[in-house]
């Protein structure tokens, strides 16, 4: 499944296994993008954006994302709760979980 389909009808894939391809760009970057040109114009709406703290094992899990190019992620997706971004301004939804890369 694309990212853009997975970011589109999140619903429909709550608590189920997912395979997804994104793009990582490299540098340390925390997001991870549905395409190379989503990328190139730090598109977040089409992005999912990792959490440098996060540890699977001995490793954190960014540290297998090194070379900029393309990933397939599997895991359990997961939504999470409504976030407040600023007054008045909340997201509708949050992709959360835990992937294997």
């Amino acid at each position: 499944m694309s990212l853009v389909q997975l970011l589109q009808t999140p619903e429909a894939f709550e608590g189920r296994a997912i395979a997804v391809v994104i793009f990582y760009p490299g540098d340390g970057a925390r997001a991870l993008f549905a395409t190379r040109d989503a990328a190139d114009a730090n598109d977040l709406a089409s992005a999912l954006l990792i959490d440098n703290t996060q540890v699977e094992g001995d490793y954190p899990v960014k540290d297998e994302l090194r070379a900029t190019g393309f990933y397939r992620v599997h895991g359990t997706f997961k939504r999470s709760q409504p976030v407040v971004v600023g007054e008045g301004v909340v997201v509708p939804f949050v992709v959360g979980g835990r992937s294997q890369i």
